[in-house]
C-alpha cells in the first residue's frame, strides 16, 4: 500500500512523474495550487490504482515546499475552497484505424489515422478538507485520471525540491517545459496567444513586452540561475511585432535524479519551527563569523535575519550548510 505520507521524511529529492499531457496543458492556477496539483498528481501515479482520490497532509505539503506547518494550513484550506472551480485545456487523440473510435488516447499514436481533440475539464471533482486532522482529499475529474492512469512512457521526471525556490507558477511550469524539450535542445514555437492561454495570462499584458518582461524573461531568468540550464528566447516578428516565441535549451551540466528518499547526512535534523528559526536566525546573523560568510552585501540586518529564519523552516540544505554556526549557537540535530 503507497504510504500515506509520502512527502514527509528528510528527503534530499521528491521524483515527480509528471504525463506530458499535464505538463503541455492550459491551466491557470495560484503557485500554491500548482504545488499541490503536482504533488498530488505524483501521488496518484505511484499509486497505481483505479482510484481518482488522493490525500495530502499538512505535513506532507509543509515539508515538501519546506514552509511552516502555519502556511501549509492555511494553503490547503484556501485550495479545498479553489480548485473545484479551475480547469485545465488538454489535446488528446482518438485512433481511427481502431474499431473503438470512441476512446480518447493520451499519447499521440504513431501512424497518421487519427484525430486531434481538444478538451477541457476541471481538475477536480471535489476537494475536502479536515482542518481537525490536517489532511485534504483530492477527487481528480475522470478525465484527469485517466491520463494520469495511460500516460505510459509519455512524461517528464524531474526533482520537485529544484522548484520550491522559484517564484511563480509560471515559472514553474516553464521549467517542466523545459525538462520535456531539454533533449530536443528546442520547444516548439507558438503564438504569443498559445504562450498566453498556456500560463494562464489571457485576459493579462495586452503588450508583448510586457508579457515577454514580466513573465517569460522572469521565469527564464530564475531557471538560468539555477545552472542547469542556458535557456533564451527566439522570437519570430512579423513587420514590427513579434508574434510567436520559442524556447532554445542548452544543457549545462547533466541532471542527475537521486531516487532515495532519505538525506543521510542530515537524517536527523528537521526542519524548524517559525519560533525556533526566528530564534536562531537572531543568534547566527549576530554571529560576526556567520555574517561575514553569509551575509549579503547592503543588506540590512532586519533582511538578513528574515532570510536566514526562512532558510530554517524551509531548506534542509541550507540547515546543514549553517550547521557549525548553528552548534556554536546551542542547536542539536535532534531539536
Amino acid at each position: 500500500m503507497y504510504e500515506l505520507n509520502a512527502y514527509c521524511g528528510q528527503q534530499s529529492s521528491i521524483i515527480i512523474t509528471k504525463p506530458n499531457t499535464l505538463v503541455e496543458a492550459s491551466c491557470n492556477l495560484t503557485m500554491a495550487e500548482y504545488d499541490l496539483i503536482t504533488l498530488a498528481i505524483n501521488k496518484l501515479y505511484l499509486q497505481k490504482s483505479d482510484s481518482n482520490q488522493v490525500i495530502i497532509s499538512v505535513r506532507e505539503f509543509a515539508t515538501a515546499n519546506r514552509v511552516s506547518s502555519t502556511y501549509a494550513y492555511r494553503v490547503l484550506k484556501d485550495c479545498a475552497e479553489s480548485l473545484p472551480n479551475k480547469k485545465l485545456a488538454v489535446t488528446l487523440y482518438k485512433d481511427l484505424s481502431a474499431e473503438n473510435t470512441d476512446e480518447l488516447l493520451v499519447v499521440r499514436p504513431n501512424h497518421s489515422k487519427y484525430k486531434t481533440i481538444a478538451t477541457e475539464c476541471h481538475w477536480v471533482q471535489n476537494a475536502t478538507y479536515v482542518e481537525q486532522t490536517g489532511f485534504i482529499t483530492l477527487y481528480f475529474s475522470d478525465l484527469v485520471r485517466h491520463i494520469i492512469s495511460n500516460t505510459g512512457k509519455a512524461y517528464t521526471k524531474y526533482d520537485y525540491l529544484k522548484t520550491i525556490d522559484f517564484k511563480g507558477c509560471s515559472t514553474k511550469r516553464l521549467y517542466e517545459l523545459v525538462l520535456k524539450w531539454k533533449d530536443i535542445g528546442k520547444t516548439p514555437t507558438m503564438t504569443i496567444y498559445e504562450w498566453k492561454e498556456y500560463l494562464g495570462y489571457i485576459d493579462s499584458y495586452p503588450e508583448v513586452s510586457e508579457f515577454r518582461r514580466r513573465v517569460l524573461d522572469y521565469g527564464l531568468k530564475q531557471i538560468n540561475a539555477q545552472g542547469d540550464f542556458e535557456v533564451t528566447l527566439d522570437p519570430t516578428r512579423l513587420g514590427r511585432s513579434f508574434t510567436h516565441f520559442s524556447m532554445i535549451i542548452k544543457k549545462l551540466k547533466s541532471i542527475k535524479l537521486n531516487h532515495t528518499s532519505k538525506d543521510n547526512s542530515n537524517n536527523s535534523v528537521k526542519l524548524l519551527s517559525p519560533k525556533q528559526a526566528d530564534m536562531f536566525a537572531n543568534l547566527l546573523a549576530n554571529d560576526s563569523g556567520f555574517g561575514s560568510k553569509f551575509a549579503r552585501s547592503g543588506e540590512a540586518m532586519a533582511s538578513f535575519m528574515s532570510r536566514i529564519s526562512q532558510d530554517l523552516q524551509r531548506d534542509l540544505g541550507k540547515i546543514g550548510e549553517y550547521m557549525p554556526y548553528l552548534v556554536r549557537a546551542g542547536f542539536e540535530k535532534t531539536y
